[in-house]
């Protein structure tokens, strides 16, 4: 049993500090792209614009012939949820794919609702992936070195939410 437990707090070990070592190198990525970041935003936009061309969206407005920031701000209109929401109404009751995005739906994020009703984001790898980099391990990362600046110690590995701030 107790090799268990320290096979377990061995893995738990490993996995904080692992993702607080990826937080590290996302902090770093996040400053780089402070560099230059009209350009890497333009980059962006044309890449958003190119992956959703074929969608119903990305149709309605013309995305495949946007080049510019400018186009893009003269077609496409300022929107809130309420304008996309008859998109995923259709996508979560008829269980259609390609209206917002050209890409694979993994699920569903549910907001809390704090503003009114629940609203239900289409979520997709890519979007899982970009959440994780710029929220789990940069917050772990911050607070690695929060606790580090103010402690001197190194955040430990806690159950639930992997630190422990004691």
């Amino acid at each position: 049993m107790l090799s268990v437990f320290i096979f377990r707090n061995l893995i738990t070990y490993l996995l904080m500090k692992g993702m607080v070592l990826k937080g590290y190198m996302d902090l770093a990525s996040l400053k780089r792209n402070t560099h230059n970041a009209r350009l890497r935003n333009e980059k962006l936009l044309r890449k958003i614009l190119r992956a959703g061309e074929n969608c119903e969206y990305g149709r309605k407005y013309g995305f495949r012939d946007i080049r510019t920031v400018e186009e893009f701000r003269a077609k496409v209109p300022l929107t809130t949820f309420e304008d996309y929401r008859p998109y995923v109404d259709r996508m979560i009751n008829e269980n259609t794919e390609d209206l917002l995005t050209s890409y694979p739906l993994i699920g569903y994020s549910q907001t809390s609702g704090t503003t009114g009703v629940p609203k239900f984001i289409p979520l997709t790898q890519n979007i899982a992936r970009l959440y994780k980099k710029h929220t789990l391990t940069t917050m772990m990362a911050m607070a690695d070195r929060y606790k580090r600046n103010t402690e001197g110690k190194a955040l430990k590995p806690g159950r639930g939410s992997f630190m422990d701030f004691n």
